[in-house]
């Protein structure tokens, strides 16, 4: 069975690229460019939607136009991932070009996730070699 890779990033120009790599090496890709919509997708019926074993996440999105865009941190999506059952266990890799991995470590740890995390600028054989080191492909 295809490995399922769910990509959450507000970056098309990201997502599209990566999820058409991953699907030519073998895996089954969803990439979701709006928290709001993922996050309804988590609080949805989680046994009737597709189900990843990976999930790619963004640090930081920005939702909507004019002066004031929405923002949602990454903490919002890990929050409703831990609120269902079917999803709290899937592992997380927070992708970003805007935090020192420290950061992001420190905060993993705050909300008992160890949550690895990849820079930003990264290509696809980049992506899949930094998922093998940490045991998640």
């Amino acid at each position: 069975m295809r490995k399922r890779i769910w990509i959450l990033d507000d970056t098309v120009d990201l997502t599209e690229p990566l999820k058409l790599g991953l699907n030519k090496r073998g895996f089954d890709v969803l990439a979701e460019n709006s928290a709001s919509a993922a996050i309804q997708r988590i609080k949805g019926n989680p046994k009737s939607i597709w189900k990843p074993d990976l999930i790619l996440l963004d640090l930081m999105w920005y939702e909507g136009a004019g002066p004031k865009p929405q923002e949602y941190q990454w903490w919002d999506i890990i929050a409703a991932l831990n609120a269902v059952d079917d999803y709290k266990n899937i592992p997380v890799v927070v992708i970003t070009d805007t935090f020192s991995i420290r950061t992001s470590e420190e905060m993993g740890h705050m909300l008992d996730k160890n949550l690895p995390a990849l820079p930003k600028p990264f290509d696809l054989q980049g992506l899949i070699d930094f998922l093998k080191s940490k045991n998640l492909l």
